[in-house]
């Protein structure tokens, strides 16, 4: 399903940003040596080896994701902070290394809207993201 970038979030935001980092085959594993089936989803970074899906929190992992913002440049800063009620809202762009406009994104945290503006610069401003992430939506 195809969805705006500056929407992403959770395990939808986890993929785009591990699309990026270049693993590849998203798809459903049985773990071996369970007395129930057990499942998880698993993605191949570059034929490096399988790793588990749920591991790749890069929405709110600041040690998997900080490396990532100091090497693509990205500048992060608060616009508002939480109060009453309403989510703290930040905002995140990639230093031009032009004169075109850099990519701009916004979040509730500082990574989301990192990890976003990210997959922006990478992806576009639409990603199709696989229906396996969407179930039970």
């Amino acid at each position: 399903m195809k969805i705006q970038t500056q929407s992403l979030t959770g395990p939808a935001l986890d993929w785009a940003v591990a699309t990026c980092e270049g693993f590849v085959n998203l798809h459903r594993r049985e773990l071996k040596g369970y007395e129930v089936p057990t499942f998880v989803l698993a993605m191949d970074k570059g034929g490096q080896g399988w790793v588990e899906f749920d591991t790749l929190d890069y929405d709110q992992d600041w040690a998997r994701s900080g490396p990532i913002i100091e090497q693509e440049s990205i500048g992060i800063q608060m616009a508002y902070p939480a109060e009453d009620g309403k989510p703290a809202l930040w905002y995140a762009a990639k230093f031009a290394t032009s004169i075109n406009a850099p990519p701009r994104a916004h979040g509730p945290t500082a990574l989301v809207a990192a990890m976003r503006v990210y997959v922006l610069s990478r992806l576009g401003e639409e990603v199709d993201v696989p229906d396996i992430l969407l179930e039970g939506k």
